[in-house]
């Protein structure tokens, strides 16, 4: 299958340069190398996805047209907000993987409330500013909450539900 004949084809259609043998693997090769490359299910992989898409246009046009290369979503105190809205966006309507790491984040922002009862860390409001908590404002739109297939929510070891 080549891009042109992409199930989910991009907007702006462009047909990779007739040269370089990598333009004449099969679609679903390419996926497989870079699922050998970019570990499926991990944050690290999902940062290597975004990295493959600066490769070349056709790299680009693949990834960005596949969206189940992009249902696991990472929230974590190192990932934006337009990330994890870019990764929404491109899994479409597929199912979605979630893991919430909540663990250890009231120390990089001591205003918050979440540094005071950490079972608010997850909840964006007039006492929680931070870009951080909004990240959770995108998951929870019904379009996206509806499709989300597993949800893993960590804290640390001193956070417990019983603590405040």
């Amino acid at each position: 299958m080549t891009v042109s004949q992409h199930p989910h084809p991009q907007q702006d259609q462009w047909s990779p340069p007739k040269n370089g043998h990598i333009h004449t693997l099969p679609i679903e090769t390419l996926f497989r190398i870079f699922n050998l490359v970019a570990s499926p299910r991990t944050r690290e992989g999902v940062h290597t996805l975004v990295e493959l898409t600066h490769v070349c246009q056709f790299w680009r046009t693949a990834l960005v047209n596949e969206p189940r290369a992009w249902t696991t979503i990472f929230a974590t105190r190192f990932d934006r907000r337009s990330f994890v809205e870019m990764c929404l966006e491109r899994s479409r309507s597929m199912p979605l993987e979630v893991t919430v790491d909540a663990y250890d984040y009231g120390n990089l922002h001591l205003s918050c409330t979440c540094n005071r009862d950490k079972r608010l860390r997850l909840a964006p409001n007039k006492v929680n500013p931070c870009e951080w908590h909004f990240v959770f404002e995108s998951i929870r739109e019904t379009s996206h909450s509806k499709r989300i297939h597993a949800l893993d929510i960590r804290f640390d070891d001193e956070a417990g539900w019983g603590e405040g």
